[in-house]
């Protein structure tokens, strides 16, 4: 008699978690980020399609407070695509804004997001792969964190390098 009341209880506990974990939470716009034609040396601003860089929209009940941080997909342990290598180093990445606050169905907008790469040769002609990560700051008593991972592709700029240029790089 235990056995059926427990597994009778265990889809109705799910089913009831699931529904109130369906209305809190956190969208992020957008899913994706692909910045092509990066040059080596060069600083890059990056402002999406509606004037911001990445928006936070809080989908629970009540005020919540987020951080975003840059990694590697080694440090996160994820890798996205094959045809992409890890970014050698998050530290070229750079963002203003590492914690927004947003009121219960309300969405922040974050901007003051950058890239650059050292001016090198051997950083031309490059696919990398980086995460932004945009977690939920824990309120005093909750048990469950939410964060959304967003890849971030970066291609630089396609150059051919004549003999002259690959002997002597420090000219470039």
């Amino acid at each position: 008699m235990k056995r059926k009341i427990k597994y009778i209880l265990c889809p109705i506990l799910i089913l009831f978690i699931s529904s109130n974990l369906n209305s809190a939470g956190i969208l992020v716009n957008p899913s994706f980020i692909r910045v092509q034609n990066v040059v080596p040396g060069e600083k890059v601003q990056l402002i999406g399609i509606d004037k911001c860089f990445l928006k936070v929209i809080n989908r629970d009940n009540k005020t919540a407070k987020y951080k975003i941080s840059l990694l590697t997909c080694k440090e996160y342990g994820k890798q996205f695509s094959q045809s992409y290598e890890d970014l050698p180093d998050t530290a070229w990445l750079a963002i203003r804004t590492a914690e927004v606050t947003v009121e219960a169905g309300k969405t922040a907008e974050v901007n003051g997001f950058s890239i650059k790469t050292p001016k090198k040769i051997k950083f031309y002609n490059k696919k990398w792969q980086s995460i932004v990560k945009v977690e939920k700051v824990p309120s005093p008593g909750e048990v469950i964190n939410l964060e959304v991972i967003i890849p971030l592709w970066i291609e630089t700029q396609t150059r051919q390098f004549n003999i002259f240029e690959k002997i002597f790089p420090f000219i470039i």
